[in-house]
């Protein structure tokens, strides 16, 4: 029994040496298990003085030991054995997949190619044996001879290209009105700006953007001359000198203050350096400030001449009565959206106080169908936006304008519906040239 316990000492070694140096941890646990019941079995059977005839509970251990790496090494074989046939039923399953994906992508490009082509010829029924002969012509292109699997061809291929036209004209039409939402948005904000805000808040934010960079620059200006003056941090080389001189000798003193003489060389370089640097800065914050002050003078000008002229935005609906407007059109566009075109202009010239004066603002145009129900609506601004030039801005000059109408309900719009507009003001004002 102890030379059996040896042998599977001996034959759990190897296996835990395979085990391990093959990084299989299973074989390596099953080498452990086989080499302690090896030990228990071959020192449970040895006799001793204190057990004569050996010791029975750890040979019964050994055993247990060994029956458990039986057990191990056979649920490990039906284990792999298992993994091994799941894994080839899955990959089995994954190329009959495969394949199937492959046929069914090949049948839908055939189906496709032979209704392109129908519909290419002018083919959409294959009643008469002319349109049958064409179409066995046609599938035969693509390896289809049989008139029946030819006819299903063309039904599958109409069915799918059909319904990617289908999402394809969605997509565009979504993106035409995504691209005109931000039109819209953008003239409906404009058509909000009032008043003399209307010539001089462009001007205004670059004055303030003016005033903030001018503070910065002085700001920087008092770093930049502190650092024209900028002298090097030095130590005196003779008093460090002889105090290492009186510490450690004269060759130490020595050294010390041939050290401390080239540290203030370089500290004399690097501060030339920040000096020298410091002037080319102060040169350009100069350059930049001169720049600067006459653009902002010129800035306040035109804000403060604009700010002076005399204003009026009382009694909208009576200055709305000046203008007369013609030659409407309105067209439904592709992104079901509705464009009005028309022509506007001045019943009579405007003045302010016995000055020159221009009616300037901006409308809103309703679109109304046939039922009477208004369907959408979009905003025009009269010309003149960030132009100081009080002359060249409002109603005066504008005397075409095409407005785009936004339409939410856009499904229920019939192109050839009767449309009609209505225009109601938004903000009108006059101001004096």
């Amino acid at each position: 029994m102890m030379g059996f316990g040896l042998f599977l000492f001996i034959i759990g070694m190897i296996v835990c040496v395979m085990g391990g140096a093959a990084k299989f941890w299973k074989i390596f646990g099953i080498g452990i298990l086989l080499t302690g019941s090896g030990m228990c079995i071959g020192i449970g059977s040895s006799r001793s003085r204190d057990f004569p005839d050996g010791n029975p509970e750890v040979v019964m251990f050994g055993w247990i030991l060994l029956i458990i790496t039986i057990v191990c090494i056979i649920g490990s074989v039906i284990y792999t054995k298992v993994k091994i046939k799941m894994q080839a039923k899955k990959d089995y399953e994954n190329t009959v997949r495969a394949n199937k994906e492959i046929a069914e992508a090949k049948n839908k490009q055939i189906s496709i190619s032979i209704f392109k082509k129908c519909r290419q010829k002018g083919l959409s029924s294959f009643e008469t044996v002319e349109d049958q002969n064409a179409l066995k012509i046609i599938a035969g292109t693509f390896g289809v001879s049989d008139l029946s699997k030819a006819k299903k061809y063309y039904i599958e291929g109409k069915k799918l290209v059909e319904t990617k036209e289908l999402d394809d004209q969605k997509k565009r039409l979504a993106d035409k009105r995504e691209q005109e939402q931000k039109k819209f948005d953008d003239a409906k904000e404009k058509a909000h700006i009032k008043g003399k805000k209307k010539y001089v808040s462009k001007l205004e934010t670059d004055y303030m953007y003016g005033i903030k960079a001018m503070e910065l620059g002085k700001s920087l200006e008092k770093t930049v001359l502190h650092n024209t003056r900028y002298q090097a941090k030095k130590q005196d080389w003779a008093i460090a000198g002889g105090l290492a001189s009186g510490l450690a000798g004269g060759a130490a003193g020595a050294a010390t203050a041939m050290e401390i003489q080239r540290k203030n060389a370089e500290a004399e370089v690097q501060a030339a350096k920040i000096r020298q640097q410091a002037q080319e800065q102060l040169i350009d914050l100069n350059a930049t400030m001169t720049n600067l002050s006459p653009a902002m003078l010129e800035e306040k000008f035109q804000i403060d001449r604009v700010n002076e002229k005399l204003y009026d935005e009382s009694n909208t609906y009576e200055k709305f009565k000046l203008l007369k407007f013609s030659q409407w059109s309105i067209k439904v566009l592709d992104s079901k959206n509705i464009e009005v075109k028309g022509e506007v202009e001045l019943t009579q010239n405007i003045e302010l106080l016995g000055s020159k004066a221009v009616l300037d603002g901006s409308l809103k145009i309703d679109v109304i169908n046939s039922s009477g129900n208004i369907i959408g609506c979009g905003y025009y601004s009269a010309p003149g936006f960030d132009n100081t030039n009080l002359e060249e801005v409002g109603f005066e000059y504008a005397r075409k304008i095409s407005v785009l109408c936004i339409v939410d309900d856009y499904m229920t719009v019939k192109p050839d519906d009767a449309f009609e507009c209505k225009v109601s003001p938004v903000s009108l004002w006059i101001i004096e040239c």
